[in-house]
């Protein structure tokens, strides 16, 4: 049986809040329609499916996921979003 992990949809919103950086440069309107985009939101499930895969198998913690996988899928984000 599976731990509960976050759900897709918190961890949605954690990704969300560590992306919508104010130092950007681009404004936040631009950042919001890149995060909303079907590659991000596919790209963000991917990342999400993997990261609960390893929380199930006991290599991740929730505080990790929380800290490390979520600003490592934002940052992930923000470099997709350079290539646009």
């Amino acid at each position: 049986m599976n731990k509960i992990c976050l759900t897709l949809e918190e961890f949605k919103e954690l990704v969300k809040k560590e992306y919508l950086d104010p130092k950007w440069v681009v404004p936040e309107e631009e950042q919001l329609k890149y995060f909303d985009s079907e590659e991000s939101q596919e790209t963000i499930e991917r990342e999400y499916q993997d990261i609960v895969e390893d929380f199930n198998d006991g290599q991740f913690d929730l505080d990790f996921i929380k800290e490390g996988e979520v600003a490592r899928v934002a940052n992930l984000l923000y470099l997709m979003f350079e290539w646009v």
